[in-house]
């Protein structure tokens, strides 16, 4: 999951689609989650926030992607072409 793969989701529809993995992988609830992550997170997107709060939300991103990478698996089209048959319609 790269980047703009999080920049894309609603946050808060992601953790609750994902508050079991959440919970596993200490994020804790929902409502902990938003404040370690979300706000942080959504602040830094600000047109006029600080540098500081850009460097808060870009640290937790990089938190969470490190979190979220450890349990999913993601299979590219070049990984996959290896084992799929070539499509043809």
């Amino acid at each position: 999951m790269s980047y703009l793969d999080i920049i894309d989701l609603d946050m808060s529809d992601w953790v609750c689609g994902a508050s079991l993995r959440c919970m596993y992988l200490g994020a804790g609830s929902a409502s902990e989650f938003k404040k370690k992550y979300e706000v942080p997170i959504l602040n830094s997107r600000d047109a006029d926030a600080t540098d500081s709060v850009h460097q808060k939300g870009k640290e937790r991103l990089e938190e969470l992607l490190t979190l979220v990478n450890k349990c999913i698996i993601r299979r590219t089209q070049a990984l996959l072409t290896k084992y799929l048959p070539v499509k043809s319609e």
